[in-house]
């Protein structure tokens, strides 16, 4: 689609999966990531619970590749990094690395539960799961070969973004507010909310950008500088869940508002 003019510039007819053919739930489809001429787009059901992921060259409008259970999540360094499973049934699935151009794997991780794939900072991803034996992992893996660059602190079951610059920022927004930051150029833990020696509580974070941390407390909005946890001076006046260089989305009850970016 034109973003422009918002014409349909070409459409492109994928074949339905076979484990697709008889599902009992409509699929849904995604666009996973885009990288130059190659978009990736994912298609899946709740059940089965399958998912197949297509490469699109979106100048000569064709597919370059399929693979067959392949969440795909991530382009990082050229590489496709995604979830994958044996089965469509498999109860364990696995962190896994393929070549954007030809689908071909190039490494798989550690099978287990709950596996999730995000951006680990500019050189990394972030691998998330829980190991067969029943133990929660967070490592910062190298998104060309797997290899396993620095294992994280277990800190359960959170949320992560990379905020741009060079901080990993974790948190959960249920069963108590925590945050923890981390390095991205070596995994070493920054800083953490709350934090009872320096009287400080935790946000409830909305969003993550270019070194900066916004969230809520019950005294408002507030940011935090992402590398240091220190408070900025300046209070945003919203508490944006998306944010890039030029507006701030927010709620206003059931509203969605936008914001314009200053500086």
């Amino acid at each position: 689609m034109n973003a422009a003019s918002t014409r349909v510039e070409w459409r492109l007819s994928l074949d339905v999966p076979e484990w697709a053919k008889d599902a009992p739930y409509p699929l849904s489809a995604r666009v996973a990531a885009c990288s130059g001429r190659v978009a990736l787009l994912t298609v899946g059901a709740f059940k089965p619970a399958g998912r197949t992921t297509y490469a699109i060259d979106l100048m000569d409008h064709r597919v370059l590749w399929t693979r067959d259970l392949l969440e795909a999540k991530k382009i990082v360094k050229g590489a496709v990094v995604g979830i994958t499973k044996d089965a469509i049934d498999s109860r364990y699935e696995a962190a896994a690395g393929h070549d954007l151009n030809t689908g071909e794997q190039r490494w798989r991780g550690e099978d287990g539960e709950y596996p999730g794939v995000s951006t680990g900072g500019p050189q990394f991803v972030h691998v998330t799961g829980r190991s067969k034996a029943g133990v929660d992992f967070h490592r910062l893996v190298d998104p060309q070969t797997g290899v396993v660059q620095k294992e994280l602190p277990d800190v359960g079951p959170a949320d992560c973004e990379f905020d741009g610059i060079s901080t990993l920022v974790c948190f959960r927004n249920w069963k108590g507010l925590s945050v923890w930051a981390f390095d991205t150029s070596n995994g070493e833990l920054r800083w953490t909310l709350p934090n009872k020696a320096a009287n400080r509580i935790a946000p409830r974070v909305t969003a993550v950008w270019h070194g900066r941390i916004y969230g809520s407390t019950d005294s408002g909005p507030l940011a935090l500088d992402a590398r240091t946890g220190d408070d900025l001076p300046a209070a945003p006046g919203i508490a944006p869940y998306a944010v890039n260089e030029y507006v701030g989305l927010a709620l206003k009850g059931t509203d969605a508002m936008a914001y314009p970016a200053v500086k």
